[in-house]
């Protein structure tokens, strides 16, 4: 039997049970079958994101902190899909690199909710980034 098939816990990089640590999923938390046939219909290694739970999160820290201002690290997760649901909750984006601009931007995030923070940035990538944010 698969991992997938006997709903091994999928644990993430804290520790901890899916009990004390929300973060914590185990594969019976989504359905299996369907996980297992994603594997199986794709080659591997293959990502699959929870939106919802990409979106319950987002939402779970603007309750949290009402009032601050919330970027996502871009560097966490380049994905289209996951960058998009960040921005449509309301989350800017904190990118270090013209590259991550760019999926940022490739993403619809506005040039007004992008924070560029490389440090020591080489000019070209900062006067790109200046370029590439004014263009949206």
């Amino acid at each position: 039997m698969s991992d997938l098939e006997t709903g091994r816990t999928v644990e993430s990089e804290t520790k901890g049970s899916p009990e004390s640590n929300p973060s914590v999923r185990r594969v019976d938390d989504w359905d299996a079958g369907r996980l297992h046939e994603l594997a199986t219909g794709h080659d591997t290694p293959l990502y699959v994101q929870d939106l919802d739970r990409v979106r319950e999160n987002c939402d779970r820290l603007r309750a949290a902190f009402p009032d601050a201002d919330l970027r996502y690290a871009v560097k966490a997760h380049t994905g289209r899909a996951v960058l998009e649901t960040v921005r449509e909750a309301g989350i800017d984006a904190e990118c270090a690199s013209a590259g991550e601009v760019d999926r940022a931007l490739a993403a619809g995030f506005a040039g007004d909710r992008i924070h560029y923070t490389a440090v020591n940035p080489p000019a070209r990538d900062l006067a790109y980034v200046v370029d590439a944010a004014d263009r949206r």
